[in-house]
């Protein structure tokens, strides 16, 4: 009995996380309430604050298993190169597994692309706790390029990572446009491969072919 009870509180646990992330993807944390989580789960509300200490503890729970395993990526991908080659590298692979990592959790990704601005503390807190340190691995990753003189001295670090990254994130968060209207979607293969060859030529060489 003791087993079945610990299986059930597990998948009302699961129900809730996948429950909470398609409605603050929707809504945002203050558009939703605990009830119409529990409503969508289909279980009683009070198993919100038993498991997760009411609907801050869920919606970081949303968020931190993801922004953990981004972090830990950028830390592993984002070490230190001797050469063009392998900052080429390096940074190919960092994006290709971006674009993977956020195909697989669409709902959690439209929560980071939807309540970043919204100023509200806790979401500030998880911000600054996961995925600005990603960022600035990738500032990390760029200085220190710059400092063996694998990129020009003269590249403004913030301005071009900035730009790198903020290019990634708008493609991916108007990918259901770009596939409505030019038929392209990431979820080619062939697509995504010409994408991130050119993200990355681009950020290298420039659009003018070394004129």
């Amino acid at each position: 009995m003791d087993a079945l009870n610990k299986d059930l509180n597990s998948d009302a646990k699961s129900t809730l996380i996948r429950s909470a992330k398609v409605l603050f993807a929707q809504k945002g944390f203050d558009g939703v309430s605990v009830k119409e989580i529990a409503d969508h789960a289909g279980v009683n509300i009070s198993l919100i604050s038993y498991h997760f200490g009411g609907k801050e503890g869920l919606y970081r729970t949303c968020l931190e298993q993801f922004g953990t395993e981004r972090l830990a990526s950028a830390e592993r991908l984002l070490s230190e190169v001797a050469s063009v080659e392998e900052f080429k590298t390096r940074l190919t692979i960092f994006v290709e597994d971006f674009i993977e990592q956020h195909a697989k959790e669409p709902e959690v990704t439209s929560i980071i692309h939807r309540e970043c601005t919204s100023g509200h503390p806790v979401i500030d807190e998880i911000f600054t706790k996961f995925f600005m340190k990603q960022f600035k691995c990738l500032i990390d990753f760029f200085e220190s390029a710059r400092a063996k003189k694998i990129l020009d001295p003269k590249v403004d670090v913030l301005v071009t990572v900035g730009t790198f990254f903020g290019s990634i994130i708008h493609i991916l968060r108007t990918a259901p446009l770009a596939e409505k209207h030019f038929g392209v979607s990431m979820s080619d293969p062939a697509f995504k491969k010409n994408f991130v060859t050119h993200i990355i030529q681009n950020l290298l060489h420039g659009i003018q072919g070394g004129r």
